[in-house]
């Protein structure tokens, strides 16, 4: 059994000492006030836990601007995904190559058939406007990720909003994955949440993993305005799905906005100075945003890396990439000098 994401570090004996750069997880760590908020629920672990997550869905819909019945949570977005699906069951849909794996094992799992929209690296990944020409009535469904994962690539919202339609009119149902969304400098340039009303072909994945550093706890969320929609994904899942700690670890993140701003400012000016250091060691680095990068180049560079301490992510894994492709998450401002200065030690030891 082959695990597809980065963030194996059980995989190597000296796992726990690597730098790793192969997920997207925020790098300064949980904040201090969610992890008291999980070790003082310690005493509920008796009791099954609230499985509608009735106070977080309403401080959700709060923090959203929305309605608490347009929100359902889930052990994270990954579950989400699958059962989206299996709540809709459909026997075709469309998927961009590359993207995150979930998606199609998720439809495989169902039995659907899968059409690709090729990401094309001189278009930076960005869908072309054939994808939208790709979104005819025989479908049921697409799923699309902004920004997407591994690319980078965005939409903004007037692109999305025409995609969004046209799923609309065609009655495919648009899983928009918006997992990211809080790592780009103007999130809602690039969000469909306003728009979620009136809509019932689409709902928008979200997730507390990346900015509040939970992955270890798996929390995340969908919205949308189709209610039935939620009610199916409810009836066709186990009921406990979301722990009573996860739980509470969501309702204090939700107070956790200056760390989200704070994070967001320090990584978007580390993710420029990252991408500027890759490419100045002669490496292909595509235009994107989040708090990720994508670059292609010669050499396998994830085991030259392993060998001085850092894991990234290899992508020759992902449907419509190969090998040399690598992402790499952008982290603290010491941890991004020290993996530039392993690249260029391993660029320099090549040309011995």
């Amino acid at each position: 059994m082959e695990n597809g994401h980065g963030g194996d570090i059980y995989a190597y004996e000296n796992g726990e000492c690597l730098t790793d750069f192969s997920t997207n997880i925020n790098p300064f760590g949980t904040p201090k006030e969610i992890i008291e908020a999980v070790v003082s629920g310690t005493d509920t672990l008796g009791r099954y836990p609230d499985w509608s997550c009735s106070a977080l869905r309403k401080e959700l819909a709060k923090h959203l601007g929305c309605n608490t019945d347009d929100v359902i949570c889930g052990n994270g977005a990954a579950e989400l995904v699958f059962s989206i699906v299996s709540a809709k069951r459909p026997k075709t849909a469309l998927l961009t190559a590359p993207c995150f794996a979930e998606y199609e094992a998720a439809l495989d799992a169902a039995g659907a058939d899968i059409r690709y929209h090729t990401l094309l690296p001189e278009n930076d990944f960005v869908p072309t406007p054939e994808y939208e020409e790709a979104l005819t009535a025989d479908l049921d469904m697409a799923f699309l990720c902004v920004p997407n994962n591994p690319t980078g690539a965005v939409l903004k919202k007037e692109r999305l909003t025409v995609i969004a339609d046209i799923c609309e009119k065609n009655n495919i149902m648009l899983v928009l994955d918006e997992c990211f969304n809080d790592f780009l400098e103007n999130p809602p340039k690039y969000s469909m949440l306003d728009r979620i009303t009136g809509r019932n072909q689409l709902i928008i994945l979200k997730s507390f993993t990346k900015m509040y550093a939970l992955a270890g706890l798996r929390l995340g969320y969908a919205v949308s305005g189709n209610h039935a929609l939620l009610e199916g994904i409810y009836r066709q899942r186990q009921t406990w799905t979301v722990s009573s700690l996860s739980q509470r670890a969501g309702l204090a993140a939700l107070s956790q906005t200056r760390f989200a701003q704070q994070s967001k400012k320090v990584l978007q000016t580390e993710r420029s100075f990252l991408e500027k250091g890759v490419a100045a060691l002669g490496l292909h680095v595509f235009a994107g945003d989040g708090n990720f990068l994508l670059f292609y180049g010669a050499g396998n560079w994830k085991e030259r890396l392993l060998e001085q301490g850092f894991l990234i992510r290899d992508c020759s894994n992902y449907r419509g990439l190969g090998n040399g492709y690598y992402r790499i998450g952008v982290r603290t401002h010491e941890e991004n000098v020290r993996l530039l200065e392993a690249m260029q030690l391993i660029l320099e030891e090549g040309e011995r």
